[in-house]
């Protein structure tokens, strides 16, 4: 939530990419993510009423990641966008 809140504050691009192990809640090292996902931009977020969130997002293109900058309130990464 809290990545979500400061891209959409900033208006800015967010990297999505798979967890490997979908049951894990804390990502603290890259190699838990595959390194290839999407560039994406936040067209609209929504709060339902029983707490739900949910946004809805525009792909821009492919992208890889390179490695964390921070983790901690949230996870930034450094990123290569890659052709389509």
């Amino acid at each position: 939530m809290a990545a979500l809140n400061a891209a959409t504050a900033t208006s800015g691009p967010i990297a999505l990419v798979t967890q490997r192990e979908v049951e894990r809640e804390e990502i603290e090292d890259p190699a838990e993510l595959y390194s290839v996902g999407t560039l994406a931009k936040i067209a609209q977020v929504v709060q339902l009423q029983d707490g739900t969130v949910r946004a809805i997002v525009q792909g821009q293109g492919r992208l890889k990641v390179l490695g964390f900058v921070q983790t901690s309130p949230y996870i930034i990464v450094r990123v290569e966008e890659l052709p389509t």
